[in-house]
């Protein structure tokens, strides 16, 4: 299962994500999402665990918690949907709606 983690720190590192998530379960991947330009840390991360069970346990205790004086937002994220490209034109457009899509497609209450 993949799992949104919102409102990082930008000091927030891999590691510091892995730590927290490892205590519920194995984690498979943690993508941190920078920016594409200058590297910088967008904020957000998503963080696929192996055991649907192990991952709900994180997300029911670590949603609103601090991590580096910041409150994170952690949910479940939404199936991905899978976009067509008409044109080499519209294919800067589609890069930045997959990235702002990444941002929004979660399942947060």
């Amino acid at each position: 299962m993949v799992i949104y983690v919102g409102n990082l720190s930008f000091d927030v590192s891999q590691r510091d994500l892995s730590e927290r998530f490892e205590q519920y379960g194995s984690v498979t991947s943690i993508n941190m999402m920078k920016d594409e330009i200058s590297g910088n840390p967008l904020g957000f991360a998503f963080v696929e665990m192996e055991e649907e069970s192990a991952a709900r346990q994180a997300i029911a205790r670590l949603d609103r918690t601090r991590i580096k004086d910041r409150t994170v937002i952690v949910c479940e994220t939404a199936p991905r949907r899978e976009r067509r490209r008409s044109s080499k034109k519209s294919e800067a457009h589609e890069k930045k709606a997959v990235a702002e899509d990444a941002a929004t497609e979660q399942v947060c209450f």
